[in-house]
């Protein structure tokens, strides 16, 4: 029997949960710079040793009501192809469960089929979530010209 270790965190009254491999680290809350203009789905930026972290909040992606960035928030910086991390409600724990346990969604019943399978625990249901499908072609295009000029305003920043 094939186990995965998943990290569970919630976003207002949804539980999801992403593959604890995708997940680099968990982080606190902490200051992100927020240029003009930057699209809703978009909270700031970290900068993590002059690196120019782009932060999704992720509740945006499927459309749950925005609201400020508070003291308790979690930031769940992820193991992808650029840098990205997550902004959740809370992260609540990393949970080891069997592939039998998880139940596969159907196509179509997320948005660009993010949600990969669910999994029900202490009768709630988590999603989990495929990284990959977070983000349209486009979307994803969008959020790496910004990173590029977070990047240059840091390293304009920190001077010659």
């Amino acid at each position: 029997m094939t186990e995965r270790q998943l990290v569970v965190f919630s976003l207002a009254e949804a539980f999801c949960a992403l593959d604890l491999a995708s997940v680099r680290e968990i982080l606190p809350t902490a200051e992100l710079s927020a240029p003009p203009g930057m699209p809703e789905l978009l909270a700031g930026f970290l900068n993590l040793g002059g690196t120019a972290v782009p932060v999704l909040r992720l509740g945006r992606l499927f459309q749950l009501p925005v609201k400020e960035i508070g003291l308790y928030e979690h930031l769940i910086l992820l193991r992808a192809r650029r840098p990205l991390a997550l902004l959740v409600d809370r992260v609540d724990e990393v949970r080891t469960c069997s592939e039998d346990a998880l139940r596969p969604v159907g196509e179509k019943s997320s948005f660009n089929d993010c949600a990969q399978s669910q999994l029900t625990h202490k009768d709630r249901t988590i999603h989990v979530l495929a990284l990959e499908r977070l983000l349209l072609k486009e979307e994803d295009a969008r959020l790496s010209e910004l990173r590029d000029l977070e990047q240059t305003r840091l390293r304009a920043l920190a001077g010659p």
